[in-house]
């Protein structure tokens, strides 16, 4: 075994990388997996429930008018615009020493395997918590059926 700069073997972190391949290969497979593209930094959490989605993301800092939500078929889209800053705004408070908060902007589209309603879509902003709840189809919801 050759140490790494932690004085452990590359191979366990090899092996996990692995199973993140066969896990991702395994949910590929399963036809009713709900599909997240990333392309920003801000986490999503996808729950299903019996009739829609709950989505949750997390944004800190961003405000109302920065997002965009969009529905196409299958798929929303939520995408962030960063706010445009007046470029004597640095000029006036003077340069960065340290700056490690950085601006979020980018899209995450989350596709699922069932239709939605797209007039059913509801969005709440609070805390930094994008809240969506995307309704399933009336003809894509389970039904009982009544046993006589």
């Amino acid at each position: 075994m050759y140490p790494n700069a932690r004085g452990l073997s590359s191979f366990p972190s090899l092996l996990d990388q692995l199973g993140g391949v066969a896990r991702e290969f395994d949910s590929f497979l399963d036809p009713g997996r709900v599909v997240c593209t990333r392309r920003a930094s801000f986490p999503l959490t996808v729950r299903a429930r019996e009739d829609g989605y709950e989505i949750a993301a997390v944004v800190p800092g961003v405000k109302k008018d920065q997002l965009e939500l969009t529905v196409d078929k299958k798929k929303l889209t939520i995408a962030i615009e960063p706010i445009e800053k007046a470029p004597q705004e640095d000029e006036i408070h003077g340069r960065y020493l340290l700056k490690e908060h950085a601006e979020v902007s980018g899209s995450r589209a989350v596709s699922f395997p069932d239709e939605i309603e797209e007039s059913g879509i509801e969005a709440t902003l609070s805390d930094g918590i994008l809240k969506i709840f995307v309704r399933k189809a009336v003809e894509a919801q389970p039904k009982k059926i009544e046993i006589r």
